[in-house]
């Protein structure tokens, strides 16, 4: 079974905008037109991308409380195989999509420290 699949992208730093535009099946100039260029809302940005799409999200939290993480992007996928989910790793996000993570790099053994699972409405 394929766990990982890599994209391309245009910038380097476009890894939330690529998360969900591929989660939302919004347009990339669509997301980007929603974002608010303002790094310390980047999650309520997100979410609010995603609602705005006719989705809900669900936090699962992995992050222990010495700051580890409790499952790395293999395991994710085994364990949840079905469904759509954005993860934050260290300095990045990307997306997993049935079991399948969706990244310009392999992350597949990237610790995650919690994900938003995308509910369809």
């Amino acid at each position: 079974m394929t766990t990982y699949i890599q994209t391309y992208s245009q910038t380097a730093n476009d890894c939330m905008i690529r998360s969900l535009v591929q989660a939302t099946g919004l347009s990339t100039p669509r997301v980007e037109s929603m974002m608010i260029k303002d790094d310390y809302f980047w999650q309520q940005n997100m979410i609010y991308v995603i609602q705005q799409s006719g989705h809900d999200v669900e936090l699962l939290v992995f992050e222990l409380s010495n700051g580890k993480t409790a499952m790395h992007g293999f395991a994710m996928s085994q364990m949840y195989p079905k469904g759509t989910y954005i993860l934050k790793m260290k300095g990045h996000v990307c997306t997993m999509i049935d079991g399948v993570i969706y990244d310009k790099t392999d992350t597949r053994f990237e610790g995650v420290y919690w994900s938003w699972r995308i509910i369809n409405l």
